[in-house]
């Protein structure tokens, strides 16, 4: 859901060329990396308050994951995702 909605938000609203989506896994940690190459945005002016971004906190919040959003304009916009791993 974290994918979809972020590339929801390349299309609508970035005017990227180009969108990087990226799982990895370091330690007992999943990192879900989601970039562009879009017009970013100020992030002290969006406060994060669109229905998108909200989305995508409540599901990492859910999860017990963090995000992290690098951003500026002029130069696109990379969201950072962590997830602890599962024990089985």
């Amino acid at each position: 859901r974290i994918v979809q909605e972020q590339t929801n938000n390349i299309i609508k609203y970035s005017k990227a060329t180009e969108a990087y989506i990226s799982i990895q896994k370091k330690n007992n940690l999943c990192n879900l990396i989601i970039s562009d190459n879009g017009k970013g945005f100020d992030k002290t002016q969006q406060k994060n308050k669109g229905i998108g971004f909200i989305n995508i906190f409540n599901r990492a919040d859910a999860y017990n994951g963090k995000v992290e959003i690098d951003t500026a304009p002029d130069k696109g916009c990379k969201l950072v995702i962590t997830f602890p791993l599962l024990k089985r």
